[in-house]
């Protein structure tokens, strides 16, 4: 089944990749039920810029995994990760009748997780975690998981629309425009900063994606200094509870961590 989706995705032009799938509960990699991002993160060396369009390449890689997840290197499709019933929250903030009907006509998934993933014609704008609350953007140089990969909560991810009867529909303007203010709104860490919870910042406010660009924006800086992921999701939820106000979920850290990881 995985790897037929993963052959139909590639020649309708979607480029994809093996993750790491999930069997009898864990991760299929090699920390297994440690792992801190089980069933998403890449099962090839270089992640997203492996994709593949090649049939051949594709059944080599499921000869080797054949219980890997399908993952979709984003570019060519611009995807809109809806997370939970706080995305959906955020987007209906956004919606007037017209612009509800319009997303309608394209593809859409379910998340293992209970988010969803809404599907475009690519489109030239950044990956950007917290646009709004709950909505992020997956563009060139991130990636989605597709349907019907296996989420660790042992649902699996579905279309409720599918490609296969639903056209890709361009990005709407109106959301492109939300993304680049999202963009704007990122702010820039300069300074170098030490992975220490006693960190002297101020308070991280509750502005439109300014807690959520502050902690990815921390998160790099930890990476690049070598911290593992463990340390690094420790700090964060340290940092979340004494500085952010209100403070953002444990899932959302988590998220950022493992978003965060995949250019490290």
């Amino acid at each position: 089944m995985m790897l037929d989706w993963a052959l139909w995705f590639a020649h309708n032009g979607w480029p994809v990749f093996p993750a790491h799938g999930i069997v009898d509960g864990s991760c299929t990699c090699r920390k297994g039920p440690e792992c801190s991002s089980p069933g998403k993160h890449p099962d090839t060396r270089r992640g997203w810029k492996d994709a593949s369009l090649d049939p051949r390449q594709i059944r080599e890689w499921y000869a080797k995994n054949p219980h890997a997840n399908i993952a979709l290197a984003c570019g060519n499709i611009t995807v809109l990760d809806i997370d939970g019933e706080k995305g959906r929250q955020s987007l209906e903030s956004l919606l007037d009748d017209d612009r509800a009907a319009y997303l309608r006509t394209t593809p859409r998934a379910r998340t293992g997780g209970g988010g969803w993933h809404l599907f475009f014609q690519g489109v030239e704008v950044k990956n950007l975690v917290g646009m709004k609350p709950g909505l992020d953007i997956r563009s060139r140089g991130g990636h989605v998981i597709l349907p019907p990969s296996m989420h660790a909560s042992g649902r699996r991810y579905s279309f409720d629309r599918c490609p296969t009867r639903h056209k890709v529909q361009p990005f709407p303007d109106w959301l492109l425009q939300v993304a680049k203010e999202g963009e704007r709104d990122k702010p820039r860490i300069e300074t170098a900063v030490k992975a220490d919870p006693s960190w002297d910042i101020d308070k991280i406010p509750e502005i439109p994606s300014y807690r959520n660009n502050t902690l990815t924006s921390l998160c790099g800086t930890m990476f690049r200094r070598g911290n593992s992921t463990e340390e690094i999701t420790a700090t964060l939820m340290a940092i979340n509870e004494a500085r952010c106000k209100p403070p953002l979920d444990a899932s959302d850290i988590e998220k950022i961590v493992w978003s965060v990881s995949r250019y490290h």
